[in-house]
Formats: structure tokens, C-alpha cells, sequence
């Protein structure tokens, strides 16, 4: 059956590796297709579903959270259940576009975000770190706005569990230029650089992904 689709056929020499180079064609197209549709079930969308371990202060909490939009804005609910908190976090079009400014403050608090994201570098902030530019990221600790200079460290390649299965996924590590101890490491992504480890004061690192 095989020998038929690919073109095998018993006939002159010319004929079979002409062939073969068909075959190899097919299946070089054939891998690409596969690579682009693994590409694109990684793209991020309403229903999928994260869940990180938070460790403060000795403490180590689950935070499961749900997304319900990644375009243009970026909302999602969330439940830590040993704290028996649930909130939902949402950051306007404009937040995902240009803000430099990291929430994180999983306190069991609605809040719609004007002016920061959570979970996610703005789109801006991300293209700037991928030209190799120093780019500017605050957070609030209380009501003290902490502004740093972060810069791309390395390129990594990281496994993440993803439906149960391995997946090695491409990583910016960055760091503060006066402060390598807040350091991020964030998804490899335009369409959404994931913030898949963090510590900010406290550890946050993601332990699987769910996309349906």
C-alpha cells in the first residue's frame, strides 16, 4: 500500500529514484504540516487551562487558573484551594499592549487591570526584550511601586507538561540588571509570552498546561 502512494513501482531504475526523491519531498512536507499543527494546539485560547505552585513563606500553594480571554484582552479566573480563595483577574486591550507593570497579587480579589498584566509580559515589553533592548518592569509591594531594568540573559529550552505529555518549549530567561535574584523566565511567544516562572519576592513556577 505504501510502496504504491509513495510511487515505488517495479520499473526501471530512473523511474524508482525519481521517486524516492518524491517520497522524500512527501515526507518532508508531511513533517512540516505535523510541525505547524503542534504549533498552533500550543496558541493559547479560552478553556485552557494552568496550574502553578506558589511557595511564600515556606508555604507551598496550588493556584489553578482558567482562561476565558487572550485577545485583545486577557482574563482569567483562578482558585488556590488551600486557601480556599477565587478571583478573577482581567487586563484591559491596552494593559496587554503596552503596560509595564506585573500584578501579582493572588489575594482571593476581583480585579479588572488598566494599567498592568498578570501571568504575561505586554506585548510591547516582550518585543522589546527580543530586539536585545533592556526593558523596563515594575510591581507593588503594599503601595510601593518598584521599577526594574530587565534584559535577556539566555535563550532556554525548558520541558513543560502539556495534556499529560513532555513538551520542551523555548524560554526568555531575564533578569534585573542590578538584581539577578528577579529573575523571570517567560515563553518563547509573541501571541503570548507566558510567564512560566517567576520570583518576585516569592517563587511561582508553572507545573502543567491543559489545551483542548
Amino acid at each position: 500500500m505504501w510502496t504504491y502512494i509513495l510511487g515505488f513501482t517495479p520499473m526501471s531504475s530512473g523511474y524508482l529514484c525519481m521517486n524516492r526523491k518524491q517520497a522524500v519531498y512527501v515526507l518532508i512536507l508531511f513533517a512540516h504540516i505535523v510541525s505547524c499543527s503542534s504549533t498552533k494546539k500550543l496558541a493559547l485560547q479560552p478553556g485552557c487551562t494552568l496550574q502553578y505552585d506558589l511557595v511564600a513563606n515556606q508555604k507551598s500553594l496550588r493556584v489553578d487558573v482558567k482562561l476565558l480571554e487572550s485577545s485583545p484582552k486577557w482574563k482569567f479566573d483562578y482558585v488556590i484551594q488551600e486557601d480556599n480563595l477565587a478571583a478573577q483577574l482581567s487586563s484591559s486591550s491596552r494593559a496587554v499592549k503596552s503596560s509595564t507593570e506585573l500584578y501579582h497579587n493572588f489575594n482571593g480579589s476581583d480585579k479588572m487591570l488598566n494599567s498592568s498584566t498578570a501571568l504575561r509580559l505586554s506585548d510591547s515589553t516582550f518585543q522589546s526584550l527580543k530586539n536585545g533592548d533592556s526593558a523596563e518592569i515594575s510591581y507593588r509591594i503594599g503601595f510601593v511601586k518598584n521599577t526594574y531594568a530587565y534584559r535577556v540573559v539566555e535563550n532556554q529550552k525548558i520541558k513543560i507538561l502539556i495534556n499529560g505529555k513532555q513538551r520542551p518549549l523555548n524560554v526568555l530567561y531575564i533578569e534585573d540588571l542590578s538584581d539577578k535574584s528577579l529573575a523571570l523566565w517567560v515563553w518563547d511567544n509573541p501571541t503570548t509570552p507566558l510567564i512560566f516562572r517567576h520570583n518576585l519576592g516569592y517563587e511561582m513556577v508553572i507545573n502543567q498546561m491543559y489545551i483542548p
